[in-house]
C-alpha cells in the first residue's frame, strides 16, 4: 500500500510539479491557509519537524512569515525529497530528509512537529499507522504538535480517503498522550467550502490566561 502511495504522488509530481495540486490540494490559497491554521499553535514556533512534508511547502509557507528557525522535512516520495533540497540548497538552516515513518525513527531536538494531510489518503491499517505516528512525534517534540484529519461530520465519503471521529481523537489526545488540547472544526479554506476538517494543537503546557 505505501508504494502505491508513493506511486500516486510521484504521477502527481510529474503532471503537476512543484505545486499544491501535487499533494492533492486544488490551489496555493487553501494549501497556505491550512499552514496558516497549524502555525497558530505558537507565535515563537522555535524549530520545526515536518512529518511527511511532501514538497517542503510548509517551509516555503514558513520562510514567508519570516521565520527564521531550524527546519526539518521528513517525506517517503524520493522526487520530492530531491526536489525540496534544490529549494534548501542556499539556507543552511533547513533539510528535507528521506523517511519510512514505519521503519525509521523520528528526530529528537525540535520545539513543534507538524503533519499536514498524511493521515488522509486510505492505507492499510490506516488508524493503527495515525495513532503510531501521533505517539512518536509526541515523544521527540519538546513543547507540542499539530496536525490535521479528515472529520467524520461531512456531508460525503470518498472511499479513497480516511475519516476520523473528533471525539475519539481527543479522547485518545488527552487519556493516552495526557497533552493539553485546542480542537478547530470551526473552518473552511473557501468561501464555498465545508468544514470537513478537524486541526488539532497538543501542547506539553497549558497555556496561562491573564487579565489584562
Amino acid at each position: 500500500m505505501t508504494d502505491q502511495i508513493a506511486a500516486h504522488f510521484k504521477n502527481r509530481f510529474d503532471q503537476y510539479g512543484y505545486s499544491s495540486n501535487t499533494v492533492q490540494y486544488r490551489d496555493k490559497s487553501s494549501h497556505f491557509a491550512r499552514f496558516q491554521l497549524l502555525a497558530g499553535i505558537s507565535h515563537d514556533l522555535g524549530s520545526v519537524l515536518d512529518v511527511g512534508a511532501g514538497l517542503a511547502h510548509f517551509y516555503t509557507y514558513l520562510r514567508e512569515q519570516g521565520f527564521q528557525g531550524r527546519y526539518l522535512g521528513l517525506e517517503f516520495v524520493e522526487q520530492f525529497v530531491e526536489s525540496a533540497n534544490r529549494l534548501m540548497a542556499e539556507d543552511k538552516n533547513a533539510e528535507m530528509r528521506h523517511f519510512d515513518i514505519g521503519s525509521d525513527e523520528l528526530p529528537k531536538g525540535f520545539d513543534y512537529g507538524f503533519v499536514s494531510g498524511v493521515f488522509n489518503n486510505a492505507r492499510e491499517n490506516a488508524e493503527e499507522f495515525m495513532y503510531d505516528t501521533l505517539k512518536q512525534l509526541w515523544k521527540v517534540c519538546e513543547k507540542g504538535m499539530a496536525f490535521n484529519v479528515l472529520s467524520t461530520y461531512v456531508e460525503y465519503f470518498d472511499r479513497e480517503l480516511i475519516y476520523v471521529n473528533p471525539e475519539k481523537m481527543f479522547t485518545f489526545l488527552k487519556c493516552e498522550l495526557q497533552g493539553h488540547i485546542v480542537v478547530h472544526h470551526d473552518y473552511i479554506t473557501s468561501q464555498d467550502g465545508y468544514p470537513f476538517e478537524v486541526t488539532y494543537f497538543v501542547r506539553k503546557e497549558p497555556r496561562l490566561i491573564v487579565e489584562n
